[in-house]
């Protein structure tokens, strides 16, 4: 490794390592509440997976916002425009809350209608509607935290959002453990303890970053507009951002709709496997949250050159960490997928869905540096879109049919299958960044002509 790539490295993991454990935390976090909740039985189990998708349909678009907004004020803050950082996170906040408040309401009022497309079992959609309640209420409070979280780790503020999550988790795990289980002498509410818990977790973090956030910027100048050329050119990026991500997160959606179609037991399965995948995929997060201002700072200043030692050095560190880790992951599934209340069939099936999520985890990782950071750090937000919609509904989706509704084969064949996709977003992804063609974006102009408050 040259002298160049070393010094980026160093810069990657002093900004990554935080967020990575923020991210290590919060998946630790769904898999002990998973396996708590792993003891009421594969009913329960699979509700918790329904819910899972219900937030991540908002949070992966919140996210994709946030990843936007994020490439933005990472130069903002590298020449010193707190006005501008200022303007972006209510802009962005007011965005958030508008994409997250229909599965608010609608969770509220039928909370039903957010499991029928999941799932066949009339069963599970009576246990799980009082829980997806619960789930649609919290999904407000975690889209402000996610814009309030990317915005001050794209200033290279990590410690903040690592903390608040950190108390969130221990008055989670406290709460589930008092009302799943009836403890301390507190009802027994079983699943829809879970969701309470969760709910009150959620509310207490929103209110720990937003504080963190008001001390970071400063109490004046948040009645201040952000220049209209300026929010033009945040919507130009970051539209095609969340195009990108709504468009996979709806696939993920169809994927679990088509694993609820082959059962209860198969979509109970893959629900075991979503934490070890949080946890894995969360020790990476580190990798594409860092990029932002890593290549923010580069491009900010004009150092593309630097700027592409620095984006092939995160993908270099990402694949080589990923073979490791999938050794890890494919020896210990066995014993994590035993670890459940469930039938030793459901077990077993889970176990095969690790191993495969292993086989392709190399993949996803690459594809989690490029298409979570570098790509959207350099406006490249349209490409990205027509990349990842074209390999996820010419290839995963139609594969993921094929296999469970024509061929008939087993749950992890099926995910075997579908993941196909992976390999084809790695190898156009590749090409892209070894190109340079990503590096578009470039805020100083705007900002500076606009007028934008410092």
């Amino acid at each position: 490794m040259s002298e160049p790539e070393q010094v980026a490295v160093g810069r990657v993991i002093s900004i990554a390592l935080p967020v990575a454990l923020q991210s290590l935390l919060m998946s630790t976090l769904s898999l002990v509440d998973q396996l708590m909740v792993g003891q009421i039985g594969s009913t329960a189990v699979a509700s918790v997976g329904i819910g899972a998708q219900v937030t991540m349909l908002v949070s992966v678009v919140v996210t994709a916002l946030s990843t936007a907004v994020g490439a933005f004020t990472a130069q903002f803050a590298a020449t010193g425009q707190t006005g501008q950082v200022r303007g972006t996170l209510r802009y962005a906040s007011l965005v958030a809350m508008c994409v997250a408040a229909p599965v608010v309401v609608v969770g509220a009022i039928a909370p039903a209608f957010l499991v029928r497309p999941f799932t066949a079992d009339p069963h599970l959609e009576v246990t799980g509607a009082p829980y997806l309640r619960l789930v649609a209420l919290w999904v407000l409070p975690t889209a402000v935290i996610l814009v309030c979280t990317a915005i001050m780790r794209s200033m290279g503020e990590t410690k903040l959002p690592l903390q608040a999550a950190a108390a969130a988790i221990f008055v989670n795990l406290f709460l589930d453990w008092v009302l799943i289980f009836g403890n301390l002498g507190a009802p027994r509410l079983g699943l829809v303890g879970a969701g309470v818990g969760s709910l009150v977790a959620r509310l207490s973090e929103c209110v720990c970053i937003v504080v963190a956030m008001m001390r970071l910027l400063g109490a004046k100048g948040w009645g201040k507009r952000m220049p209209a050329a300026m929010r033009r050119k945040i919507r130009d990026a970051a539209l095609p951002l969340v195009l990108t991500e709504l468009i996979w997160v709806l696939s993920e959606n169809t994927y679990v709709a088509v694993y609820g179609r082959i059962g209860t037991e198969a979509l109970a399965a893959m629900t075991m496997t979503y934490p070890v995948q949080g946890i894995v995929m969360g020790l990476f997060s580190g990798l594409a949250a860092a990029s932002v201002p890593v290549l923010g700072d580069d491009l900010g200043h004009e150092r593309r050159d630097k700027a592409l030692v620095d984006a092939r050095a995160l993908l270099r560190i990402g694949i080589v960490g990923a073979a490791v880790v999938a050794m890890i992951v494919a020896l210990l599934a066995p014993f994590y997928a035993h670890a459940y209340s469930v039938t030793p069939s459901t077990a077993t099936l889970s176990e095969a869905c690790l191993w495969v999520f292993s086989a392709y985890l190399v993949a996803k990782v690459g594809n989690l540096v490029m298409s979570g950071g570098i790509l959207p750090a350099g406006g490249d937000t349209r490409y990205q879109l027509v990349m990842e919609s074209l390999a996820t509904w010419l290839l995963g989706v139609p594969l993921a049919f094929f296999g469970a509704c024509l061929l008939g084969w087993p749950t992890w064949a099926v995910y075997a299958l579908l993941s196909v996709e992976e390999l084809a977003r790695l190898l156009i992804g590749w090409r892209r960044v070894r190109s340079g063609r990503w590096m578009r974006l470039s805020v100083g102009s705007v900002a500076h002509n606009a007028g934008g408050v410092r």
